[in-house]
């Protein structure tokens, strides 16, 4: 399935950005109409200037989400930043560049990735992977969480609680400086 992009400057009226089949057929412009598109929608970040996003496709943000946003796409999710609050969900993967903070929640369907996580909340339906540390972070994943593989000498999981139904792997587990860590391997998250 080719991609399509849609690049949209920032809204300056509306608080919210939906767009449903017949505006999206507007902006595709597909000789072929039997020929099936996967759009993607380009924003430079996500704040109160953009307003909240709801999307069928996929969606590339090529900044930050601020606090208290939402972004829900029925694809994938690319973040170029940080995710700084709000909830995030993806009916495909979320791919994060930086950190997940500030109480976010985020949620897909498939795999989620990350540079870190701290004071949020991760739900993926496949794998989970933060490549430096989670730090007081309630984590769940139907197959796999793995921290630290960018940082294999001083990847933590630190605090929190981590839920995978098959694997958990970290190089360094909890910290005498910090509260509790509870891990559960081997049962479903939910």
């Amino acid at each position: 399935v080719p991609p399509v992009l849609l690049v949209l400057p920032p809204l300056d009226d509306d608080d919210e950005l939906e767009l449903d089949d017949e505006e999206l057929e507007e902006l595709l412009l597909d000789e072929d109409p039997l020929d099936p598109v996967d759009p993607v929608l380009v924003l430079p970040g996500v704040d109160i200037s953009t307003g909240n996003i709801r999307f069928t496709g996929s969606v590339r943000i090529d900044g930050d989400i601020g606090q208290q946003m939402t972004v829900q796409a029925d694809g994938d999710i690319i973040v170029r930043g940080t995710i700084d609050g709000g909830l995030v969900q993806a009916g495909g993967q979320i791919q994060v560049t930086g950190g997940v903070i500030g109480h976010a929640k985020v949620q897909a369907q498939g795999d989620i990735q990350a540079k870190f996580a701290e004071a949020s909340v991760l739900k993926s339906g496949a794998a989970l992977d933060i490549r430096t540390y989670a730090m007081d972070c309630t984590l769940q994943a139907l197959q796999t969480i793995t921290i630290g593989q960018a940082a294999p000498r001083n990847g933590r999981l630190i605090g929190g609680s981590a839920t995978a139904l098959l694997m958990l792997t970290t190089p360094i587990l909890g910290s005498d400086a910090a509260g509790l860590t509870h891990l559960c391997v081997g049962t479903h998250p939910e």
